[in-house]
């Protein structure tokens, strides 16, 4: 009986994911030795020229950088790879900045990253977070997506699941908003952007909606309005007056 014996090391499963655009933040480290006194010196330098958009992911080529261990380096930084944006990303990173978040510990880099089972649309961007602690941030907590409402019928239902915020612009058929989905989530916010269409039109709010009163709209003004749930139903907290 024989065996193969082999030293490999093993690939790293682990993946990052840039939580906003991190141009400036994706390094290149090199060092020189000087030949007087042979003291070895070391240098990170910011890269430039490429893209680097939020949603990036990033999986670990298994570099490290350590202070001390390495001249020039003051935090901890891991090195990441990209080869879905052209030129391809290659350098480090400070996998604990603002700037990135863990994306996957299980998936090795030679599977591609997918979708929802049941959605092929939905791209994976990354884990939900529950918890029953606070959650506090150095900056914004927001949705990134805006969501635009068609007015072309008697009824515009919004699904209250797909985003916080959702613009609408009223025309000749006056528009009654219905909501699906998030109502039934106690704390759940969403915000309307409302836009005329230089006409006078009346918006009704229907079916899971608490407003203070119908919308009618002046001009070719915006209006904003904001609704919290308290788990049945949407009741409206502000709104805002014409904005030219």
């Amino acid at each position: 009986m024989s065996s193969v014996f082999t030293n490999r090391a093993e690939m790293s499963k682990k993946s990052y994911i840039a939580a906003q655009d991190f141009t400036g933040h994706l390094w290149s480290y090199a060092t020189t030795r000087s030949q007087t006194t042979f003291v070895v010196t070391g240098s990170l330098t910011a890269q430039t020229g490429g893209s680097y958009p939020k949603g990036a992911v990033l999986h670990e080529t298994g570099k490290r950088l350590f202070p001390g261990a390495n001249p020039g380096v003051t935090t901890m930084m891991v090195g990441v790879f990209n080869s879905d944006v052209v030129p391809a990303l290659s350098g480090f990173i400070d996998p604990n900045s603002k700037y990135f978040t863990t994306f996957s510990i299980d998936k090795p880099v030679t599977i591609p990253n997918g979708y929802d089972q049941d959605d092929s649309t939905n791209l994976h961007s990354g884990q939900p977070v529950i918890t029953n602690g606070s959650i506090t941030a150095g900056g914004q907590v927001r949705c990134g997506t805006v969501t635009a409402l068609p007015a072309t019928g008697t009824a515009t239902a919004i699904d209250g699941t797909l985003s916080q915020v959702y613009t609408i612009t009223a025309n000749s058929i006056t528009p009654t908003l219905t909501i699906t989905g998030a109502s039934t989530v106690p704390g759940a916010a969403i915000n309307l952007i409302v836009t005329g269409d230089g006409t006078a039109r009346v918006i009704t709010f229907g079916t899971g909606f608490k407003p203070t009163g119908t919308l009618t709209t002046a001009g070719a003004n915006n209006y904003t309005l904001t609704f919290i749930s308290n788990g049945t139903s949407f009741f409206e907290v502000s709104r805002t007056a014409a904005i030219a």
